[in-house]
């Protein structure tokens, strides 16, 4: 799960940095630009935490 998670977060946060900053270079990229960029990944992987949560309640 562990190898799961990181491989699938990896291929997450990638597809999320194409999306908002297409070929350029993080040192080159504009600040704002990164920020929104790591606000969109971190309003992903927290939906995905809530989801796992959930899963993991309606467990027992």
């Amino acid at each position: 799960m562990r190898t799961i998670g990181h491989t699938s977060s990896m291929a997450i946060v990638t597809f999320v940095v194409g999306i908002n900053m297409g070929a350029t270079a993080l040192s080159e990229a504009e600040p704002q630009v990164l920020i929104k960029t790591m606000h969109m990944s971190f309003i992903i992987f927290t939906g995905i935490c809530v989801i796992g949560t959930f899963f993991s309640l309606k467990r027992k």
